[in-house]
């Protein structure tokens, strides 16, 4: 059986990757408000004003960025060059 990938199918996986990147940034950023809620923060002052940051890490969003940036190749590169490139999808008057 043969199978070919078309401009709409990478099209389709990077708009995939990049809701899962959503879901994701959501648990990241639920994760760090439990982590607010029970004490996990420091005190940081700024221009004179106190604020509560959190202690998770930055590189916690490092999952969500590169399934992000996926997508973006799927979408973006496929959208531009392949599709656009060309004038329009083969098949397609």
């Amino acid at each position: 059986m043969y199978f070919t990938f078309t401009c709409y199918l990478f099209i389709g996986i990077g708009m995939v990757l990049a809701s899962l990147s959503v879901i994701l940034a959501a648990g990241t950023e639920i994760w760090r408000k439990n982590i607010m809620r029970d004490g996990g923060f420091v005190e940081q002052e700024l221009a004179g004003e106190i604020f509560n940051a959190s202690t998770l890490t930055v590189f916690a969003q490092i999952p969500q960025l590169t399934i992000i940036g996926a997508s973006e190749v799927f979408t973006s590169i496929t959208g531009e060059y392949r599709v656009m490139g060309r004038g329009g999808v083969e098949g397609e008057e």
